[in-house]
């Protein structure tokens, strides 16, 4: 068992790190969203190493980046699913939902301390949250989706998002309300091993889905930025004068609101 223990953690750390090579080498982080992604796979990453003695620290050491990444994770993947509002409307009101959740957080842990008993009140709520609101995305993309291939990128990132808190759901379930991995307050190691697995496996496949998500949607983005250029380069040439057909046809078809923010500089 300590072998394939051993085998699927290397795997799944890999796999962890993948969002994180493609996130820098497509150049992603561009999009403030996006490095928010970054900062929670690099978490993610970093905790996995950790977890599995890669990187030699204390225990205590270990147990606080846990804990602190697990309060972050909320706000940090709220502010990530901003990336997919369609309406200033809707980024208003997931605004207010990560500053509610910061505070939350801080009540929460003025009150029980910087521990897992904080995790195990906050862990609820974020994860319904998340799983809510991603569920959300998906069927709106995924609908996008069917009718043109622009949203594909979108619609694999919040079904990679769901699968991976789903995964978080279980484990918060065995761990913090069912504690599973304890009998008569001492931890089974066996029992703590094997949902380490199903854990391991669920990240290799959520993280496969993400990497795919960020590969079609930075080739959109891509489209983007271009016809972007094509924009200004076209707004230099006739001025104020009143744009023609093939100025207008150029834009059909793609996202406004992308093209019309700033979100990537020249």
């Amino acid at each position: 068992m300590s072998s394939i223990y051993s085998i699927m953690g290397l795997i799944s750390t890999v796999f962890i790190f993948l969002p994180v090579a493609l996130l820098i080498l497509l150049k992603m982080i561009r999009h403030q969203n996006f490095i928010a992604f970054l900062l929670y796979y690099i978490a993610a990453f970093l905790y996995n190493c950790l977890m599995l003695g890669y990187i030699s620290m204390s225990e205590s050491f270990t147990y606080n980046l846990g804990v602190f990444n697990n309060l972050l994770n909320a706000p940090v993947m709220l502010f990530f699913l901003k990336y997919f509002a369609t309406t200033p409307k809707l980024k208003k009101a997931i605004n207010w939902l990560i500053l509610g959740f910061i505070v939350f957080e801080v009540v929460v842990v003025f009150i029980t301390g910087f521990n897992k008993e904080a995790i195990a009140i906050i862990g609820g709520p974020a994860l319904l949250t998340i799983i809510g609101l991603s569920v959300h995305y998906f069927l709106q993309q995924t609908k996008r989706a069917i009718r043109s291939a622009k949203a594909n990128g979108k619609a694999l990132l919040t079904a990679g998002i769901i699968f991976s808190y789903c995964g978080y759901t279980f484990l918060f379930l065995l761990f913090y309300i069912f504690k599973t991995h304890t009998v008569a307050e001492v931890v089974n190691a066996h029992t703590v091993a094997d949902t380490y697995l199903l854990y391991y496996l669920g990240t290799i496949l959520s993280s496969s889905i993400i990497c795919a998500g960020i590969i079609f949607e930075s080739k959109r983005v891509g489209q983007l930025f271009e016809l972007k250029v094509t924009r200004k380069e076209l707004t230099a040439i006739y001025g104020n004068e009143k744009k023609a057909v093939p100025y207008r046809t150029a834009f059909l078809d793609f996202d406004k609101e992308l093209l019309k923010s700033n979100t990537y500089p020249h």
